[in-house]
């Protein structure tokens, strides 16, 4: 009977290790986009392409942000989960959500002293498993 309490056990510690470790990292990362993106100047962000008639343009450049991150393995396992049975995968939706803001922020640093930033484009790709690249331009 011992020989299936305890790997039972341990695969719950672990699993509870996996949860909260990936919880904690998530409320570092959100708490720091959160002040980051609150020191940032205000600028106007657009993603169409015109550029607005009242604007004088001094100087123009193609700015971009990149980011890669990585999910946490517990997520993985509920969405795996929830592959298996159908509907929606707001483990994923957390974490592309995620990698916008902090690919938005990287854009915004990067154009410092922009009043405006237009054509705003998103685009993702999986580089391999629970890896997710975001790039915003």
């Amino acid at each position: 009977m011992e020989e299936v309490i305890l790997p039972g056990i341990l695969l719950t510690i672990l699993i509870g290790i996996a949860y909260l470790t990936g919880r904690v990292a998530d409320g570092v990362h959100d708490r720091a986009l959160k002040r980051d993106e609150s020191l940032l100047p205000r600028q106007v962000l657009d993603s169409g392409s015109n550029i607005p008639g009242d604007i004088k343009l001094h100087d123009t450049a193609m700015v971009t942000g990149k980011v890669v991150i990585a999910e946490d393995r517990f997520r993985n396992l509920l969405a795996r989960l929830r592959i298996f049975v159908g509907g929606r995968l707001s483990a994923h939706e957390a974490s592309i959500t995620r990698a916008k803001r902090e690919a938005m922020l990287r854009l915004r640093t990067n154009a410092k002293g922009a009043s405006h930033i237009i054509g705003i484009r998103f685009d993702s790709a999986q580089l391999s498993r629970g890896m997710i690249e975001m790039i915003v331009s």
